[in-house]
């Protein structure tokens, strides 16, 4: 059955202003900008006709999809798609430990050394893992058009899945907060059509 999916990154929160590592061990609220940014993204897409919203179970995709959820769309809580967890990092401001840290673990996945992570964290393989049981269940619902809210690594790693690239290219998709990615799910192939879109941001008087 060919599906539309949208997927959105959260809007921005103050852990991603400050520059702390979050995670998913790290359940932070949206800030005033990333409130704004989600009401731009719902003022945008409110009349697309999504049928079902996927959140993770982080409260800032919550948040994020809020407007929507208020409205009448059906959601669910999706374990899945939470953000991958970065171990003893997780609160941390983005400093010189944090980021050699970093480095070496997106050299190592670059590599295609999947098994790696940070102390106390998860690897790429996991993240992997537990996307392909989302996928599989976003496959099997009767939904056509669905608004999936998600996190940046985990939305790098899923745009890897849905075009069939290794995951040592998840670095070349960029994620915004509130950026769209929108993926055609067909039965020979995914088309993505959209790449970290964020043309609904515009109406803000602030940088985004």
């Amino acid at each position: 059955m060919e599906k539309e999916i949208f997927i959105v990154r959260h809007g921005e929160t103050d852990f991603n202003r400050k520059g702390i590592i979050q995670g998913s061990g790290i359940d932070s609220e949206l800030n005033e900008l990333g409130r704004r940014q989600a009401a731009a993204f719902y003022n945008h897409y409110k009349d697309e006709g999504f049928e079902l919203v996927m959140v993770s179970n982080l409260i800032r995709t919550q948040q994020t999809a809020a407007p929507f959820i208020e409205a009448g769309v059906p959601h669910i809580i999706v374990p899945e798609i939470r953000e991958i967890s970065w171990g003893m990092y997780e609160g941390q401001p983005y400093g010189p430990e944090v980021g050699k840290e970093y480095k070496r673990l997106l050299r190592g996945w670059a590599g295609e050394n999947l098994t790696l992570s940070m102390k106390g964290g998860e690897s790429a393989a996991q993240l992997s893992e537990r996307l392909l049981v989302f996928m599989e269940q976003l496959r099997s619902f009767p939904q056509k058009k669905i608004l999936v809210v998600s996190h940046g690594r985990t939305i790098r790693c899923l745009m890897c899945l849905f075009n069939q690239l290794p995951m040592k290219e998840m670095e070349q998709f960029s994620h915004a907060n509130t950026g769209l990615f929108v993926v055609k799910m067909e039965a020979e192939r995914d088309i993505t059509k959209h790449l970290n879109d964020v043309r609904h941001l515009e109406s803000l008087s602030i940088p985004i």
